[in-house]
C-alpha cells in the first residue's frame, strides 16, 4: 500500500535544516572526524573497535559508560558475516550489551549502535536512531500510518524512515534526512518550552540568538 505523509515534507525543509546544522559549533567537525576515522580505520579488529567506540561516544554523547566492554561487543558482532543480517538485526545486535560475570546489568544502546553502523559501516543503509528523529517520523506519518514495535524499536524506526524518505518531493540521502529529522525535532521541542527546553546547548544558542537569515530557515523547517 502506498503511504502518503499526513504532514508533507519538502526538499526545501531538508536543505534549510542542513544549512542550520552547519552553523552548530561541534556537529559538522564531529561528523567529518568520524568519516575520516572510518576511512583511516576500515577494519573491525578489537583495537579499531575500541578507538571507534570511544570517539563516537565522546563526539556524539551516546552515554555508553562501559566503553571497553561495548567495544568488545562490537568486535564480537562484527566478526560475524554481517552481510547476512538485515539492517535492524545488525543494529539490535550491536546495541545489546549482555550481562557478564563482572557486569550484572544488561544495556540496550540503540542510539549508539545506529550511529556506529551509520558512520563506520554504511551511512546510506543505517539511519541514526534518535528520540527527536523518531518523533518527527511519527509527526509526518501520523499515528495511523506509522509502525510501532516496542520490542524492536530500530526495526520500526527504519520502516518509518524509509517510508518518509520515499515521499520527499526530491531524492535525498539518509544523512540529509537525518539532519532534518534531528534539527526539526529539537526546534519543535524548544518551541514547546523555551525556558527549559533540555536540548543540545549549541542548538539552544542558535535558536535564542537567531539572525533574520536563521529565523527564515527555521520558518522553512516548520513548513
Amino acid at each position: 500500500m502506498h503511504t502518503h505523509l499526513v504532514i508533507p515534507l519538502t526538499w526545501a525543509q531538508i536543505k534549510a535544516a542542513i544549512r542550520l546544522q552547519a552553523r552548530l559549533g561541534e556537529g559538522v567537525p564531529s561528523e567529518h572526524a568520524l568519516d575520516m576515522l572510518s576511512e583511516r580505520l576500515p577494519t573491525f579488529d578489537l583495537e579499531s573497535c575500541l578507538i571507534k567506540t570511544a570517539a563516537l561516544n565522546q563526539l556524539y554523547y551516546t552515554n555508553v559508560r562501559a566503553v571497553t566492554r561495548m567495544a568488545r561487543r562490537v568486535h564480537s558482532v562484527m566478526r560475524q558475516n554481517i552481510n547476512e543480517l538485515a539492517v535492524n538485526e545488525l543494529v539490535e545486535l550491536l546495541a545489546n550489551l549482555p550481562k557478564s560475570e563482572a557486569h550484572q546489568r544488561q544495556w540496550n544502546h540503540i542510539s549508539f549502535a545506529s550511529k556506529f553502523a551509520h558512520f563506520f559501516i554504511d551511512s546510506e543503509r543505517f539511519p541514526i536512531y534518535d528520540f527527536h528523529a523518531n518523533k518527527m517520523l511519527i509527526y509526518h506519518l501520523g499515528n495511523t500510518a506509522a509502525t510501532f514495535d516496542p520490542e524492536h524499536r530500530y526495526r520500526a524506526f527504519t520502516v518509518n524512515f524509509n517510508t518518509v524518505k520515499s515521499q520527499v518531493g526530491c531524492p535525498c540521502s539518509t544523512r540529509e534526512l537525518d539532519k532534518y529529522l534531528w534539527l526539526a525535532g529539537v526546534y519543535r521541542q524548544w518551541l514547546g518550552n523555551q525556558e527549559n527546553p533540555k536540548i543540545n546547548a549549541d542548538a539552544n544558542r542558535l535558536f535564542v540568538n537567531a539572525s533574520e537569515e536563521i529565523k527564515h530557515d527555521l520558518e522553512v523547517i516548520l513548513g
